[in-house]
């Protein structure tokens, strides 16, 4: 499979795509993102495994032909990029235009916000230090089973030498 991107200018969508359904295209998918210059616009065809991808950039008030006329099923892509991003596409046949209501949303275009959408990268915090090494007195409380414990603890006075009762109840002390 060969794949081509072909950037165009806006004024030059219809006349494109006039010539690839001439050429036998079929129509795969449109799609659309933000940049920072408004909209990128990619229109995809096919031809005996050959991808022509027609590829334009609008500005956010620009308006965009509709080649609903040319591809029937356009009209699918054509209303989702108006109620979802707010792209101005013109002339979408009147029996499938609908006029920003393709979806029902909480709130209108939803994946449109205006100005830039591209910030600067945010660079990580830098890397705490490596904690210090634990004191000699922490690093005694947790020992490995069947370690000997420490000088201090083994000279403590076990509970049956210290004159408490063992599991018998009597008072070893």
């Amino acid at each position: 499979m060969k794949q081509q991107i072909i950037q165009i200018k806006n004024a030059d969508l219809l006349d494109r795509v006039e010539r690839l359904r001439a050429d036998g295209c079929r129509l795969v998918q449109i799609c659309c993102t933000r940049v920072p210059e408004g909209f990128e616009l990619s229109y995809t065809f096919d031809k005996d495994y050959h991808m022509y991808h027609l590829r334009l950039t609008a500005a956010e008030a620009e308006p965009v032909m509709s080649i609903t006329g040319l591809y029937w099923p356009a009209f699918i892509y054509e209303n989702e990029m108006r109620d979802l991003f707010g792209v101005q596409i013109r002339h979408i046949a009147t029996e499938v235009d609908y006029g920003g209501k393709f979806y029902r949303l909480s709130e209108k275009t939803p994946w449109f916000k205006p100005g830039p959408q591209r910030k600067p990268p945010v660079k990580p915090a830098a890397k705490p230090a490596a904690a210090p090494p634990a004191p000699a007195a922490a690093a005694s409380a947790v020992r490995p089973v069947g370690a000997s414990a420490p000088a201090a603890a083994a000279s403590a006075p076990k509970p049956e030498q210290a004159g408490h009762k063992t599991e018998g109840g009597a008072n070893n002390g």
